[in-house]
């Protein structure tokens, strides 16, 4: 196989491209991260608890069909070897007109959803949001070329316009008493803003056409993903739909908090392995010799920052909801506890999701999405039948644990000699060092009165203990980073069929 090192012709290398989309999907997913983060808790004290369980109703609705709105084709495109002249046309063509039927579809059968769903107020929020479903399959194609050619400056952006018109749009809604609505307002203006932009930002732009032969690989590789993808769907808000049925609106509301609050560190880091790792992993596929190595590191780096965080939230739920949401929030405390696990979990399952896909694993990934499913929903019932809303977030850590990320090492040990071995290499310095900073964090935080001096207390001492404890083999681990994603070198890309032409004429 013929290799070509991309720094010999004056081009970034694989590794720099990497260190410059990961330093700008950090700092902006940081700062969108942050800024929701502050809208959240505005939010908070100006819609009452029922409306967000409206809102978490239509939220699920709408995600059910964002899953699935752009049929694969923003995954086939970052991971396809070559120019883009030849799917272009197709890839539009397919994620336009799906995306079209798709938010059609959602707003006809928006009432029977809602009902369904335990919450007929949801219907009119459910309707504006099929609109984001309509602009993000608009999209699709431009956002994942951006993605595919590293350029998350061009990425983050987008997201910092959605972020401020979303922003000022749910504030005025919010004073005036939107309520729910005033939630999918302000995503639908985000949206719209971020689809402008992406289209301006996109270095390459495609008008609709159709090949039968491109269709055929797109159906073939997305399929098994959109499937997939929708199976996620079920699985990240399965919750979402048995607490809303068997408890109500407001129940939800305090759960819908807890779940998000417990996933900060998901929501900043997963827009970073997403942006990068499929893009990186499908380049260096041929390199079996150090595949596992780059991804033993990329594991321990996420979960490095990962794993403490979750853990500083658990330890200290109830000063955090305290203090950042008020008192009327305190019932999201008790299942904040258990997100928070889970949230930690979904981490190196994000990661490994990531990795499946580059290599073209999807047909693996359908069918464990399959088997994920069928045990997470009954022991989500029984849960909450049993805890209430706690019930829910215990459910999600017995199925990842005992189900997703043991499948996940099943599908990949073999091809890629990532297995359970590497995984646990990978978790224990940061897990043992989290267990000690969260117990630490725990005692000082009880022993402190107030719930903004608990949890100032409880968070710094937790916080220096970490980084003493890990600060020299995070120092080995970024040097190893950067010894294996240097100087990385690439295949060179398919040829045409118009290139092949060419030689021989």
């Amino acid at each position: 196989m013929r290799l070509r090192r991309r720094s010999s012709d004056g081009s970034a290398s694989l590794g720099r491209q990497m260190g410059r989309a990961a330093a700008w999907s950090s700092f902006g997913s940081i700062v969108m991260r942050l800024g929701s983060f502050s809208v959240g808790i505005v939010a908070a004290r100006l819609i009452a608890p029922d409306q967000f369980g409206v809102f978490a109703v239509a939220l699920t609705v709408h995600a059910i069909i964002i899953n699935v709105s752009d049929l694969g084709v923003s995954a086939y495109i970052v991971r396809h070897r070559g120019k883009l002249d030849a799917v272009g046309p197709t890839v539009t063509s397919i994620a336009m007109i799906s995306a079209a039927l798709l938010a059609g579809g959602m707003a006809l059968v928006a009432p029977w959803l809602s009902r369904e769903l335990g919450s007929v107020e949801a219907v009119d929020p459910v309707r504006v949001l099929s609109l984001t479903v309509l602009l993000a399959g608009i999209s699709s194609v431009p956002s994942a070329v951006l993605t595919r050619e590293f350029r998350q400056d061009k990425r983050f952006l987008a997201d910092l316009l959605n972020f401020l018109s979303s922003t000022g749009i749910l504030l005025a809604l919010a004073l005036t008493g939107g309520g729910a609505l005033a939630l999918a307002w302000s995503r639908v203006a985000g949206q719209a803003v971020s689809t402008v932009v992406l289209f301006a930002a996109s270095p390459e732009r495609f008008r609709p056409g159709f090949d039968r032969a491109v269709g055929s690989k797109v159906v073939t590789f997305g399929v098994p993903l959109i499937a997939s993808s929708f199976l996620g769907f079920l699985i990240g808000n399965v919750d979402y739909i048995v607490v809303g049925r068997l408890l109500g609106a407001e129940p939800l509301g305090f759960y819908y908090l807890a779940y998000n609050a417990g996933s900060w560190p998901y929501i900043i880091l997963s827009p970073i392995v997403a942006s990068i790792a499929v893009a990186a992993f499908s380049r260096v596929r041929h390199d079996r010799a150090q595949f596992a190595d780059r991804m033993s590191t990329s594991m321990a780096a996420l979960l490095a920052i990962g794993i403490p965080a979750n853990a500083l939230i658990v330890a200290l739920a109830h000063p955090l909801v305290g203090a950042i949401y008020g008192s009327r929030w305190a019932p999201a405390a008790a299942p904040l506890a258990w997100t928070a696990i889970y949230g930690a979990l979904r981490l190196p399952a994000d990661l490994l999701t990531n990795v499946t896909i580059a290599e073209g694993k999807t047909r693996g990934l359908l069918v464990l999405q399959l088997v994920y499913l069928a045990v997470l929903t009954p022991v989500t019932v029984w849960g909450v039948h049993v805890w209430g809303a706690v019930g829910a977030g215990v459910a999600h850590v017995i199925a990842i644990a005992g189900i997703l990320l043991p499948g996940f090492l099943i599908i990949l040990a073999r091809t890629t000699g990532f297995g359970l071995r590497r995984l646990l290499a990978a978790a224990a310095r940061p897990l043992a060092a989290s267990l000690v900073a969260a117990t630490a964090a725990h005692l000082v935080a009880d022993r402190v009165g107030g719930v903004w001096p608990s949890l100032l207390a409880g968070g710094s001492v937790g916080v220096l203990i970490y980084l003493v404890l890990v600060a020299s083999w995070g120092r080995r681990l970024a040097t190893a980073a950067r010894a294996l994603w240097t100087s990385v070198e690439e295949p060179e890309p398919e040829p045409t069929s118009q290139e092949l032409v060419g030689a021989h004429a």
